[in-house]
Formats: C-alpha cells, structure tokens, sequence
C-alpha cells in the first residue's frame, strides 16, 4: 500500500517537474482591446472585427517586445465571431487583399506602438479553423529599440472578413505571443472583447500626416518629445458622427490658451478641446485647419480628417497633454514633453 502511494506520489512529481519549464515561461500580458482608429465600427455588433490590442505601455521610453523572425502572436476569438470566408492574407499578397480594397479580405499586423506604424516587412497572417485562431508571424527581427522604434506593442486585426458577436456583451480573446522561434518562452494574456450595439461618434489618432523618412512610415503624434519653442509634429485625427458618417468642414474654436470647442461646419458645438500646459508656460499657441473629407490608411474608408499642431513656449519645459473629445462619443489624447 505505502509502495502504491509512494510511487503515485513520484510520479505527480516527475509530471510536475515536465510541466515547469512551461510555467515558468509564461509570463502574463497587461493586454487593453480598443476599436481600430482607421474605422469608427470596430466594435459594434453585428459589424467587421477591426481592433487593436496593446501589450505594452504606449509611451515610447518603454521598450517594446524584441522579436526575432518567425516569431508568432496567436490571438484565439470568441466563437461568436463569424468567419465569413474571405482570404486570410497580408496585404497585398492575395486576390482582394489589395489596399485600398482590404474589405474583401482579413489582415494584420504587428505595430510599433501607435496608429500605421507596421513593423516592416509586414507579419503573415493564417487562420486555423479548427482552434478559431488568428496567427501573425514576424517576417523579420524587430530593429535595436529607440524612442522612434522602441519596438513591438500591438496588434491590429483589420479583419474584415470576420463580423463582431451579433449580440452585445463582453466576449473572451486569448493571445500568445512566443518572441523567439527558437525558444519555448511564451508570453500570454488575456482581455474581454466589449461589443455594443451603441453607434457614438468616434474620433481616432491618425498618423499619415507625419512621414517618417526613416523607421515607421509614419511618426508617432501620441508621443512626442521637443524642446521650448519647438512645434510639434501634426495631432490628426479621424472624425465620425454617431451614425459613422465623415465630419467634414469641423473646426477648432479656442476660448482661452488651454481650452477650445470643436465646431462643426454649421457652428454647433460638436466636441472639445483640452490642453494641460507647464506651469508658467506662456506665449504657446494651437495651429490648426478644418476638417476635410479623406480615407484612412490601407482600408480607405470614408472619413473627416482634422489635423492641429502645438507651438510650445519658450524657455519652459515639462509635459502638454492635448485631449481632443467628441460630443457624447470617446476621446484621444497627445502628450508632448518638452525637455
């Protein structure tokens, strides 16, 4: 009897110790869903999956995660996602994967840590039917970290060939990110995927109007870092109403140095604007335009584009943070630290 025990107890052992080398790599993922800022749709019931996911702090002195090609993010959906049978490909690489016309195709990409910002050249993207799951594998290895390519923070899923939950609530996602082929630790985490059936106006950060000559095709406007006197690079922005149609001809109307309203072309009040300014900072002023009809980056969908930019004091330094709010809908926020 006490041989039996002993021998069942050595063999939990034995099996315990095969399962710690996994154990001790899986290291848990801080990860935060949000609608994708190139579509205003991309979490409401019953419309194309279009999200990104973070994993990382998105202020660039944070290093991002260091990726080695053929590393793979596997990101398990709810089954009550629904593939609906389009080409799983990264762009450009199947028949109705071509920008602009990504609406008859599911894509993705892995992303520096702000909006089309794709590390180059882009992920491959397959979808295995059996587990529901969505996987990018890195082309190539992910460059030295810098404040402008400080290295992987998200995933954008432009999956337009897979539709949102038809009903609203909160939905389970799984990721797995394994860094390096060539080693067994993984990185894992998971987050609840918010549908509603709610249309708000959306407003989301765009980059294409800040080229990067080298790194990222586009630098990033959420964070920037300057000095006194220095304009920032361009704040732009997607703009749709709450049926998600462009808000063309918007304007920013500012009432103080730190406060403004968003106006749209017939002078309701639509939004606001906030600046949080340095102590003592003075003479620092908001450059700005009205909103014109443009498409956002890859997919092409119809939007109104508003773009500003902070001429900030002289001689003061410390952090501006600009939060530009829509009316009733959601908000997107820019710091730029003066030093």
């Amino acid at each position: 009897m006490n041989v039996q025990i002993n021998t069942r107890l050595k063999a939990s052992i034995v099996a315990l110790l095969l399962l710690l080398p996994t154990v001790l790599t899986a290291n848990a993922l801080d990860v935060v869903i949000k609608t994708a800022p190139i579509v205003p749709h991309g979490l409401i019931a019953g419309e194309p999956f279009d999200i990104t996911m973070s994993m990382v702090d998105l202020d660039p002195a944070i290093p991002g995660i260091p990726l080695k090609k053929g590393g793979t993010v596997k990101v398990k959906l709810p089954s009550e996602i629904t593939n609906l049978g389009y080409p799983v490909s990264r762009p450009g690489d199947a028949k109705g994967c071509e920008p602009p016309v990504l609406a008859k195709c599911s894509s993705g990409g892995m992303l520096d840590g702000w909006p089309q910002s794709p590390l180059l050249p882009m992920s491959t993207i397959d979808y295995d039917e059996q587990s529901h799951t969505l996987i990018l594998t890195s082309a190539a290895d992910s460059a030295a970290y810098s404040l402008g390519a400080p290295g992987f923070k998200l995933v954008h899923l432009f999956t337009f060939g897979f539709k949102n939950p038809d009903n609203p609530g909160e939905y389970p996602i799984e990721i797995e990110i394994q860094p390096d082929p060539t080693s067994s630790d993984v990185l894992t985490g998971s987050a609840m995927l918010a549908i509603t059936d709610q249309r708000i106006p959306n407003v989301g950060i765009d980059t294409t109007q800040s080229i990067h000559l080298k790194g990222p095709r586009y630098q990033n406007t959420m964070f920037q870092i300057l000095k006194p006197g220095d304009t920032s690079r361009n704040m732009s922005a997607n703009l749709w109403d709450a049926q998600h149609q462009p808000i063309v001809g918007a304007s920013i109307s500012m009432t103080s140095d730190t406060a403004g309203y968003l106006l749209s072309n017939d002078g309701e009040v639509i939004g606001a604007l906030d600046i949080k300014a340095p102590q003592d900072a003075k003479g620092f002023y908001l450059l700005r335009t009205p909103s014109f009809a443009a498409k956002t980056g890859l997919a092409g969908y119809p939007t109104g584009r508003l773009v500003a930019a902070l001429r900030t004091a002289p001689k003061v330094t410390g952090d501006y943070v600009v939060t530009l709010s829509l009316k009733d809908g959601n908000s997107i926020e820019h710091t730029l630290r003066v030093q």
